[in-house]
């Protein structure tokens, strides 16, 4: 049986067009929920330090062997998935559809270094 999921916008609670805006900021990455108002109230806070920045590849996946590979014990898996799970955490399955994780199955490693980014 198929599960529908609506995202809903976390700052006004709105349901139309709804998408998950991810950035980071301090060694922290953030997700939050947003619809198309707040995807362009974010996109104008942010364009006076987007001009001066410069973007950054290839940080996070130098770490995430090392990091990843220690999420070993059931506790710990179980900590991260019911945190993926509360926070809605997406991940590109097989077949390259978008998707959030099951309550049985594997824990892709990059829902594995999200929980250890954001922890």
């Amino acid at each position: 049986m198929a599960e529908i999921v609506t995202r809903v916008d976390d700052l006004d609670g709105s349901t139309d067009d709804v998408q998950n805006v991810q950035f980071a900021f301090r060694g922290k990455t953030y997700g939050i929920d947003l619809g198309p108002a707040g995807r362009e109230k974010l996109a104008d806070a942010l364009s006076p330090f987007l001009e001066k920045a410069v973007e950054v590849r290839g940080l996070a996946a130098a770490s995430r062997p090392r990091r990843a590979a220690a999420a070993s014990n059931s506790n710990e898996m179980a900590a991260i998935r019911k945190w993926a799970q509360d926070n809605n955490v997406e991940y590109r399955n097989a077949q390259g559809v978008m998707t959030t994780l099951g309550e049985r199955g594997r824990i892709p490693e990059e829902v594995k270094q999200a929980y250890y980014d954001a922890h």
